[in-house]
């Protein structure tokens, strides 16, 4: 417990121009989260943390 709160976890998307200004961007953007909430999800409980 004590080294995965030592630790930093970083997910990332690189997002074009032609993305980013997108109409659907928001949209986009919101699946990339959603797909990462498992590991979200994952850290928060193994630190007790609501989720």
């Amino acid at each position: 417990m004590e080294d995965l709160k030592r630790k930093s976890f970083i997910a990332m998307r690189e997002f074009g121009t032609g993305e980013a200004a997108g109409a659907d961007f928001i949209s986009l953007a919101a699946g990339y989260y959603r797909e990462a909430a498992p590991l979200n999800a994952w850290i928060s409980k193994a630190l007790g943390l609501p989720f």
